[in-house]
């Protein structure tokens, strides 16, 4: 089972690559200033997605959820 499953979703669509790219780098990472960085990385991506309506305000609070879970070690 997916730790990630709303960005796992997300990253399925070869049009968001560099997010795909992202999410993998936060899974890999190690440490917690590494996974801050991805983090971030791929809160900005999220920003540019609903901003341009290619994933909803709900898929948007679900997927930074998912990742501010993951950076702060919450998720298993």
């Amino acid at each position: 089972m997916s730790r990630t499953p709303i960005c796992d979703a997300i990253a399925a669509d070869p049009a968001r690559y560099l997010f795909k790219t992202g999410l993998q780098a936060l899974l890999a990472a190690s440490g917690f200033a590494e996974r801050d960085h991805y983090g971030k990385r791929l809160a900005g991506h999220l920003d540019g997605l609903m901003e341009a309506e290619i994933i909803s305000r709900e898929q948007f609070r679900a997927a930074s959820n998912e990742i501010n879970a993951f950076v702060w070690e919450q998720l298993p």
